[in-house]
């Protein structure tokens, strides 16, 4: 399983983001270690270092649960096409 927040994952405390400071608190992760775009821009390494790792490989797809559904879809999106399917459930 891929750190796609590098060791700064979003604290459980800021659920829900019922004050102010919760609010901005997961706004700022969500523009920082958890932005959408710039995670996607990860996924292409990642599916190479898979094949890499098991050169049988040959197809990946995304199962994404909230979140990561988003990502795998922002990936399909900018076509830097790595993956053959993307699933997204919320």
């Amino acid at each position: 399983m891929p750190d796609f927040f590098e060791g700064k994952p979003a604290d459980q405390s800021w659920y829900p983001p019922d004050t102010k400071e919760k609010g901005e608190k997961l706004g700022e992760f969500f523009q920082g270690p958890a932005n959408s775009p710039a995670t996607a821009e990860k996924v292409p390494k990642l599916v190479k270092a898979i094949r890499e790792y098991s050169p049988k490989i040959e197809k990946v797809g995304v199962l994404g649960m909230c979140w990561g559904g988003k990502v795998g879809l922002v990936q399909e999106a900018i076509k830097k096409k790595p993956l053959i399917c993307v699933r997204l459930s919320h």
